[in-house]
């Protein structure tokens, strides 16, 4: 038992990420239990227990996570499902025929199978665990509709000729984050991070004003995702585990729809061609392979070096839309992706935090 009263100090000098809590009892027996901490920095807590043994609590280097171990297969697991990402819309174009509707409830069904064939791969248990908390399960309801929505809205924006407008939904989509920490978890904003939404928001307003047009398929793929991040981070469940619990949260909606479809002769399933039936079917196998490769570099790279290259996706997109398949980016888009890509920049910077080792803009900058 630990007393009510203990002591405690602090030491606030290391980039550490994780934390090592070791109890000593009388029998001079440990246990050590490892997880990763909030903040990123050395703590080292000495409390006083009855038996005057002690508790140590200290920070240590977790070099995977740090990239020591593993490094180029980290950047080569990011790099992988940010190019898949990326080249979406011509996976999707290949089904331009096809409902954005169906290929969406063929995207969760196929999704569930495969996650769940994966494991049972992996043996992994307790699939269904994480249910039991009352605060889980509506946290994961929630992120598989904003997932289901942001889903459905890619696919119809690509098959509609909107692709220059997607990729600028996840452009913003990390400035949008930052906007939802000020209100919801009400977080304070640095000024250069403040300076990286104005910009964004400059953006949104040229598009709005100058092109004619309200971008707000941007804007609802950025924000149902940030939603969508949000609730994740409101739970601690597995990669994989999560993606099968929020997919089979739709199956029933999905597989209904694609009965019906199939009762009434409106469905492309085995109805088409080989082709169709393959790309649907393997839609599952694209959906759940890059969330699984990311789940893998985030282990072994730092997150810095994720925050850069998520861009990598959005600009391969801006690549197709405009070189590909011919979608317009006169002066006036050209602009606006201009301020939101001065924005990302500004965003960049604060989290590097390359600007604050310069003394005249440190406290600015904070």
């Amino acid at each position: 038992m630990v007393k009510s009263g203990f002591k405690f100090s602090f030491l606030r000098n290391s980039k550490d990420i994780l934390f090592s809590l070791c109890l000593k009892d009388t029998t001079d027996s440990c246990r050590v239990l490892i997880g990763f901490c909030l903040n990123p920095e050395e703590i080292s807590l000495l409390f006083e227990t009855e038996s005057q043994s002690t508790i140590l609590f200290t920070c240590q280097e977790d070099p995977l996570e740090h990239g020591r171990y593993g490094q180029p297969s980290g950047y080569l697991y990011a790099a992988l499902a940010f190019l898949v990402w990326g080249l979406f819309p011509v996976y999707w174009k290949f089904l331009l025929h096809v409902p954005a509707t169906e290929i969406l409830a063929h995207r969760i069904v196929w999704s569930s199978a495969f996650v769940a064939i994966l494991l049972l791969i992996f043996r992994k248990k307790a699939w269904f665990a994480p249910l039991s908390s009352l605060r889980t399960t509506l946290a994961l309801t929630g992120g598989s509709l904003f997932l289901g929505f942001n889903w459905w809205l890619y696919i119809w924006a690509v098959n509609s000729g909107q692709i220059v407008e997607t990729s600028m939904g996840y452009y913003i989509n990390p400035l949008v984050s930052i906007l939802f920490g000020v209100v919801i978890v009400r977080e304070k904003l640095s000024g250069l991070q403040w300076l990286a939404v104005g910009f964004a928001t400059a953006g949104v307003l040229v598009m709005t004003l100058v092109y004619g047009q309200f971008p707000w398929i941007a804007l609802s793929l950025a924000v149902s995702f940030a939603l969508y991040g949000l609730l994740k981070k409101l739970v601690h469940v597995e990669a994989l585990n999560g993606l099968l619990l929020e997919t089979l949260t739709l199956f029933p909606v999905a597989a209904g729809w694609l009965f019906w479809l199939d009762g009434t002769g409106q469905g492309h399933f085995l109805r088409t061609d080989l082709l169709t039936d393959g790309l649907l079917a393997v839609a599952g196998v694209v959906t759940a392979l890059p969330l699984i490769w990311f789940a893998e570099a985030i282990r072994r790279i730092p997150l810095s070096m994720v925050g850069f290259m998520q861009y990598i996706g959005p600009t391969i997109a801006l690549m197709l839309g405009v070189f590909v398949y011919g979608e317009d980016f006169g002066p006036a888009r050209l602009a606006s992706f201009s301020l939101i890509w001065i924005g990302l920049a500004c965003f960049i910077l604060s989290v590097t935090g390359v600007l604050s080792k310069i003394p005249v803009l440190k406290r600015w900058i904070g």
